[in-house]
């Protein structure tokens, strides 16, 4: 199996901007979903040894490639663009 933090994050945040355009009783699916996404990477993926570089482990840059499960520099942007948006900060900077 391949996983991918990355889009992991990516789609918390979707999720999480859904949820701002939804009916009340839709935003708890949305809101919940991109948690369990979250939570998930923090509880697997998260390396916050200020040693290496990057904070997120487990990305894959592309499906078809050698190289997966690496560090990428949009999972640790994503990372906190999920964590903003969960504090009511939104940090949009794309």
């Amino acid at each position: 199996m391949i996983y991918d933090t990355s889009a992991s994050l990516c789609a918390a945040c979707g999720l999480l901007e859904i949820e701002k355009h939804v009916g009340e009783f839709e935003k708890p699916l949305y809101h919940e979903a991109a948690v369990k996404l979250l939570q998930a990477v923090i509880d697997h993926y998260l390396d916050l040894d200020p040693a290496t570089d990057g904070i997120v482990l487990g990305a894959t840059p592309a499906y078809h490639d050698k190289l997966r499960e690496v560090r990428l520099i949009y999972s640790d942007f994503y990372l906190v663009e999920t964590l903003t948006r969960l504090l009511g900060k939104d940090f949009l900077i794309w």
